[in-house]
């Protein structure tokens, strides 16, 4: 009896002290913008009234000057239709609320649309984006767009794309995509989840036919340039087989007018899951920037307990001002140094 009692209380105090490990906020790191250089834009869909949240991946139009926002609030369980928003990056520097139009009218689809990963060609004339329509259903959609607009007239669909994460045009004539593909299987399945898992690949599409490029990846969770983001490797992987180690497990990338890598990164993977499924309140956000040429690192934005921003899964840089997006959080992330 006195045996189990111990056994028993040793098992508590094994779980106890793992939950204050995983549950306790990441050490605050030195970063380029402070809070008091930062604040979070509320957006608004026009139509809906709504707040719109999830705004889960960030483009920016080099030509115009536009951000592009991919946003679905998933925790709403009505899992209504996301959107796609145009603004000027200008216009965040007010700080006010901004009433946006979606690009993607309720009334032009055939299909939900749940947008996800987005990209824009370089010429900022057309938009790939992932819309995951159901559980085990994803779309890779491409079509024109302008500040008004979108509508494809392309669409990828099938086993192959089923856990598409990602995307990005590939450089030279046509309209290649590469495409991040998060894990193996389309359902869920234990062996993705086991940690070492090496079953996200990236793939290509031509315009015809979709082919993998990659394969064995911890978790493909965003691409830019040769670069490919490894989540569960906190790391950045170029296509020659090179690394550049993060402070956490990296979202989404950007490319800024320099070239640097801007990514999101999740310093607490576990907090990051309590905080999707609802049982944590907020999520650190960690926003940083690589140097493809020397591998240096430099941390831009840092919310160890998701204080002012919470779970930022994508951003990008455009000279001085740093805006970011959220997995589940409202509105979004805009720093401008001395701001």
């Amino acid at each position: 009896m006195i045996r189990g009692v111990v056994a028993l209380m040793v098992v508590l105090v094994i779980c106890l002290v793992s939950a204050m490990y995983f549950l306790a906020a990441p050490t605050r790191l030195a970063a380029r913008y402070a809070a008091a250089d930062c604040q979070v834009v509320p957006l608004i869909d026009r139509v809906t009234g709504r707040e719109i949240s999830g705004a889960e991946d960030l483009a920016y139009v080099a030509t115009t000057g536009a951000v592009i926002v991919s946003a679905h609030d998933r925790m709403d369980p009505a899992r209504p239709d996301g959107g796609l928003y145009s603004l000027p990056l200008f216009a965040l520097g007010a700080g006010d609320a901004l009433t946006l139009n979606t690009l993607v009218p309720p009334e032009t689809r055939e299909h939900p649309f749940r947008p996800h990963g987005i990209a824009v060609d370089e010429d900022g004339q057309r938009l790939a984006v992932i819309n995951r329509v159901g559980e085990e259903q994803v779309f890779v959609e491409v079509g024109s767009f302008d500040q008004r607009l979108w509508a494809s007239d392309v669409r990828i669909r099938g086993q192959r794309v089923c856990r598409a994460n990602d995307l990005i045009f590939e450089d030279g004539p046509g309209e290649a995509l590469l495409i991040t593909i998060d894990r193996g299987s389309c359902d869920t399945s234990i062996v993705d989840l086991l940690p070492g898992s090496k079953s996200g690949h990236v793939v290509r599409f031509d315009g015809a036919s979709v082919v993998g490029v990659r394969d064995e990846l911890e978790f493909p969770n965003g691409i830019a340039g040769t670069y490919v983001a490894e989540t569960r490797n906190e790391r950045l992987l170029e296509q020659n087989g090179s690394q550049i180690t993060l402070p956490g497990g990296p979202d989404n990338i950007s490319l800024d007018t320099n070239g640097g890598l801007v990514t999101a990164v999740h310093p607490a993977l576990m907090q990051l899951w309590f905080y999707l499924q609802g049982w944590q309140g907020r999520a650190p956000s960690r926003i940083v920037r690589a140097d493809p040429e020397t591998g240096a690192v430099e941390v831009l934005f840092d919310d160890p307990r998701g204080d002012l921003f919470s779970a930022a899964t994508s951003a990008i840089l455009v000279d001085d001002k740093l805006v970011a997006g959220s997995v589940l959080d409202s509105g979004l992330l805009y720093c401008e140094a001395g701001g």
